[in-house]
């Protein structure tokens, strides 16, 4: 899987947590980038979801679900605990 393979859901969901980790190591006193960084991951989130609005297709013959994404291999460790991944969305 490369990194540019990956569904526009995912980077929804991977931008804020991604940002809330860098978030987690700069110091207080850099308020200034630690507002400018929850703002670019914010917007930017945003803008993904309505690129992704704008891509989601409706009608007869549309696949039920949509911007899907699987990790490969995830399945044999998590078919232990009885878990899958499998982010998308549908109609």
């Amino acid at each position: 899987m490369h990194l540019f393979d990956m569904s526009i859901l995912t980077y929804i969901i991977g931008l804020p947590l991604l940002a809330a980790i860098v978030l987690a190591f700069v110091p207080r006193n850099f308020a200034v980038i630690m507002r400018f960084v929850a703002i670019a991951a914010t917007l930017s989130s945003a803008l993904l979801a309505v690129v992704m609005f704008a891509k989601f297709q409706t009608g007869p013959g549309v696949p039920a679900y949509q911007f899907e994404q699987q990790i490969p291999g995830c399945n044999r460790w998590a078919s232990a605990i009885t878990w899958e991944w499998m982010g998308s969305t549908s109609g």
